[in-house]
């Protein structure tokens, strides 16, 4: 399985840390990300404090390649929770972790097999940063935080 290509869709090898843990999943072939998995049960309490909830994977992506961690609009929008946006790079081996924060007013259990987050393949374009001088002009110029009005 050394090949990055398969049948146009780029392959990113997964590895169970943990027997129980579930391979990510497409909920439909149109999903554009993959779901996440808990390995434990765990009590999301009301804030101020965050909760690191355990995948039991961690993946290999190749080259060129990097996860975005993102919440899912169920959990968002039926409970409350918001989960921390991240980048798992492509050198990265550990467990996937996701950081969630319950924002509503009772707990919330999630449960061993509970659908937590999502991840999202991104290529990503090589960069540099170069020091300059001075920034060309723009229209906005510096204005931003609600400068529009808006």
């Amino acid at each position: 399985m050394d090949r990055l290509l398969v049948d146009n869709q780029i392959l990113i090898k997964v590895l169970k840390l943990h027997p129980e843990a579930v391979l990510p999943t497409r909920a439909t072939p149109g999903s554009a990300g993959f779901d996440l998995y808990a390995i434990e049960s765990a009590e999301l309490k009301p804030l101020p404090g965050g909760t690191s909830l355990r995948t039991g994977i961690a993946v290999e992506l190749p080259p060129g390649y990097e996860l975005q961690v993102r919440g899912r609009s169920g959990l968002a929008f039926n409970n409350d929770i918001l989960v921390h946006v991240g980048t798992i790079d492509q050198d990265f081996r550990g467990e996937i972790l996701v950081r969630a924060w319950n924002l509503g007013a009772e707990p919330l259990v999630i449960k061993k097999g509970d659908r937590i987050a999502q991840v999202v393949i991104q290529k990503i374009i090589p960069g540099q940063m170069v020091e300059v001088n001075e920034l060309g002009q723009s229209e906005r110029g510096t204005g931003g935080f609600g400068h529009t009005g808006q």
